[in-house]
């Protein structure tokens, strides 16, 4: 995925990416604030195997962002949807602007 791919969906197919163990890792992230992938792993009960993509994806797809980083790990927060969907929109509306110009 380059990093431009999420700017270029609309936000129903961006939407779309938040389900099944990402869903589930995004709502604990949300419930339990900030956490390393370690930390959701365990809460979740989850494979920490799994749970590192997810959390990489949420990231990739705006639900989620790095707050700190810990050693090998970085703590993550989840990014409540409404804010997940204007900042796409800002994202959109600020490639277009520069298109223009």
């Amino acid at each position: 995925m380059k990093t431009t791919d999420p700017r270029d969906f609309t936000w129903q197919e961006i939407q779309g990416r938040l389900a099944g163990t990402r869903e589930v890792v995004h709502a604990w992230l949300l419930r339990h604030g900030p956490a390393t992938t370690e930390t959701v792993a365990l809460g979740t009960g989850i494979s920490l195997l799994t749970v590192r993509p997810r959390v990489s994806e949420l990231c990739a797809w705006g639900f989620a962002c790095c707050v700190e980083r810990v050693t090998r790990d970085g703590v993550y927060r989840a990014i409540p949807v409404s804010e997940a969907m204007a900042l796409h929109e800002e994202s959109r509306r600020e490639a277009q602007t520069n298109l223009m110009f």
